[in-house]
């Protein structure tokens, strides 16, 4: 079944299209998938995760089971275990807690959050992103049936337009395909996609496999219990990072770096200029709006100040793609460069100003309306 379920990503592509409107008001495979899981509470599966976040260059792959299971008490009626290769989840209906099995750690999470909060598994994907949530999604709209190795699939699309979460100016489409098998009425892939302008931010595709349903193997869940674990509070899971920003009057640690072509460039000095680096990284919303106003007063800029752009975290290729898609007049540069552990910057995007003999003039962190005017008051040609 895998195999199928790599088959159905590789000759499923991203171009799907709309059925006609009959089908788009009732879809029978549909609704017996939704009925099979209201009528089933004890269900379980295993699933594989594949994660392409383009805005970080990054690409993961994760897998592992997963038991729902009814829950006598608490808010949310049920209970189930999630179990990976090196952490595993279980929630009895009441407590919540992550296994560290490398670490040898149990994480507890806050009764009282949990408690009061219908939505509080949503941040964790894989249960915001299952096949549970079907049963009570509305809005899906029912595209071409597809095939693969003889199999048939139901598609349906749940797009949605909302706010950024960090910018509520920039709007984010949200495009989730359910890939539905006609044989069993299970759900056989999700496909979440991320999406700000023409950019795709992040791709997730869920495969699931191995369905039961009515009862569940109860001896994994004492099994997790019975580890004698060091217990950790999840407000104390990760240590607090020591990071020491540079700071005006502080000079760089060299004036050179390699770029994303893998050639040294000189950062500062060079025919007696100072420079400006825009550090930022692909799919943070202000770092996008303040490139926008960059190329727009670009031809416009002081003649004695280069820009320079660097990435948080996008390697070489990534930013290359991106600096040619954006047209980007900067030299770039890439995680492999280094320069964030010399400026040891957390704000994104920031803008580091640095005189012709490496010492930082100015820095602006952040970017709104009087960031901007900031800028440009430094930057154009009076």
């Amino acid at each position: 079944m895998i195999k199928i379920l790599f088959a159905i990503t590789t000759v499923i592509g991203l171009t799907l299209f709309p059925a006609s409107a009959s089908l788009q008001k009732k879809d029978a495979i549909l609704e017996k998938a939704i009925d099979k899981l209201h009528q089933n509470v004890n269900i379980s599966y295993d699933y594989l995760t594949k994660t392409d976040n383009y805005f970080n260059s990054t690409f993961t792959v994760d897998s592992g089971s997963l038991t729902r299971f009814r829950s006598a008490g608490g808010l949310h009626k049920f209970g189930f275990c999630a179990k990976q290769k090196q952490v595993a989840y279980l929630f009895d209906g009441i407590h919540f807690s992550k296994y560290k099995h490398e670490e040898k750690v149990k994480v507890v999470f806050d009764e009282g959050e949990i408690q009061s909060n219908e939505s509080y598994f949503e941040n964790f994907i894989f249960w915001s992103q299952s096949p549970f949530q079907l049963a009570n999604m509305e809005g899906l709209v029912k595209l071409e049936d597809k095939f693969v190795e003889d199999r048939k699939f139901h598609v349906f699309l749940k797009e949605q337009m909302r706010p950024s979460m960090s910018d509520s100016t920039q709007i984010i489409k949200y495009q989730g395909f359910w890939f539905i098998e006609e044989e069993s009425n299970e759900v056989s892939m999700i496909r979440n996609i991320t999406i700000l302008e023409n950019d795709t931010l992040q791709k997730v595709e869920q495969l699931f496999n191995n369905f039961a349903f009515g009862n569940y193997n109860k001896t994994t869940i004492k099994g997790l219990e019975d580890l004698n674990y060091d217990v950790v509070l999840a407000e104390n899971e990760y240590p607090e990072l020591e990071i020491t920003p540079i700071r005006i009057g502080q000079k760089v640690k060299s004036n050179k770096y390699v770029n994303i072509h893998n050639e040294e460039t000189i950062i500062y000095g060079e025919d007696g200029k100072s420079s400006l680096i825009v550090f930022g990284y692909i799919g943070c919303f202000a770092c996008e709006k303040a490139i926008k106003d960059l190329l727009m007063i670009y031809p416009n800029l002081k003649k004695d100040i280069n820009v320079f752009y660097s990435s948080f975290q996008n390697k070489n290729f990534a930013v290359g793609k991106y600096i040619q898609r954006k047209k980007l007049p900067f030299v770039a540069f890439g995680s492999e460069s280094n320069m964030m552990v010399d400026f040891q910057l957390y704000t994104s995007p920031s803008f580091i100003f640095i005189d012709e003999k490496g010492f930082v003039t100015y820095i602006e962190e952040g970017y709104n309306q009087e960031v901007k005017a900031k800028l440009m008051d430094i930057l154009l040609i009076k």
